[in-house]
């Protein structure tokens, strides 16, 4: 086969123009439709099929706001229970006898703690020689009271959201009560409601 024959059956070889990506000046032999470079380099943008030098970059604009940090929670509450003569600053009088307004929100009513108190007395009668009797009379009134106080409470915190909210929101409160026992007392009872809504419960402190 001749080298004319050869060529003939060739397709022509590319023309400048569309080298360098602009419009071919012989699209009979050159066609955009074949696949030819400009064809592609419209395709592909500014670039270019055969790696023409790209547009400038443009400068890099301010830096994007930092995503708030969900994760980061907000501080606790730490609760911690005292007797009446804790002479903190963040002492709450949580007694209906000498509570402040907000005080006796938290404390239980006489009709519950009427008969914890007489229980208490009986008890103290029963002297040494019937401790097991004394016991027996502090488990029973202890066994009816916390469910009546549970009760008040969650009365307390449908009716005086608010109150209950601002000491949420503090740093710290020790709930101070006259009882000697803090197990039987209902401020213990108070630090672990508050510990279900979220707070850090400390225990006793003097």
């Amino acid at each position: 086969m001749s080298a004319a024959q050869d060529t003939g059956k060739r397709r022509a070889p590319r023309c400048p123009a569309c080298l360098r990506g602009e419009p071919c000046p012989l699209p009979e032999a050159c066609p955009p439709g074949r696949g030819g470079p400009w064809e592609w380099s419209r395709a592909r943008g500014p670039q270019g099929a055969l790696g023409a030098a790209a547009e400038p970059a443009q400068p890099a604009g301010p830096p994007e706001p930092a995503a708030p940090d969900n994760d980061v929670q907000p501080a606790r509450l730490v609760v911690q229970t005292a007797r009446i003569g804790y002479a903190g600053a963040d002492g709450f009088n949580v007694t209906r006898d000498s509570g402040d307004a907000d005080g006796v929100l938290f404390a239980p009513s006489w009709s519950i703690l009427r008969p914890a108190l007489a229980a208490r007395m009986r008890a103290i009668s029963c002297g040494r020689d019937y401790a097991h009797d004394a016991q027996v009379i502090l488990d029973a009134a202890w066994a009816a009271y916390v469910p009546a106080y549970l009760a008040e409470m969650r009365a307390s915190y449908r009716t005086h959201r608010a109150v209950w909210d601002r000491v949420l929101a503090r740093p710290r409160v020790v709930l101070v009560c006259y009882c000697v026992e803090a197990e039987r007392c209902h401020r213990t009872v108070l630090a672990g409601i508050l510990g279900k809504l979220g707070a850090d419960v400390r225990g006793e402190t003097w």
